[in-house]
């Protein structure tokens, strides 16, 4: 295993690769953009527990966040999740039992008219 690149080069590929910006991106992992914009031009580098938190948020491996020649796992097996997405998710687990029952409720529902002809699996039986 090779060290190929550096964090500030990663990290700026990773948010190119999914054409989000600096500020999209500090709502993902919760750090300012100026933070975010030092990092990515290699004028500070974060202790290593702050970029295992950015590569748990950024859903990459910290080996390859770092720099090393492993696989990014930015591939069609492993999906991304978009800002959007992520939002909603926290706000799902933010709700009692009784909440996120409404919401799937709302959502299969909704699932299920789009389907049209009833053919699309409920989404019990996707997860």
């Amino acid at each position: 295993m090779n060290r190929v690149s550096t964090f500030s080069q990663r990290l700026r590929e990773l948010r190119d690769r999914r054409g989000i910006t600096l500020e999209v991106l500090s709502n993902i992992v919760g750090f300012p953009n100026q933070t975010l914009s030092r990092w990515e031009r290699g004028d500070r580098i974060p202790k290593i527990d702050v970029v295992s938190q950015l590569s748990e948020k950024l859903n990459v491996p910290l080996l390859w966040l770092i720099g090393y020649d492993v696989p990014d796992h930015d591939d069609a097996s492993i999906p991304y999740i978009s800002p959007a997405e992520m939002s909603i998710l926290e706000k799902f687990r933010a709700l009692d039992a009784r909440g996120q029952s409404a919401v799937l409720n709302v959502l299969e529902h909704e699932y299920q008219a789009i389907a049209g002809d009833g053919a699309a699996p409920s989404l019990s039986q996707q997860a």
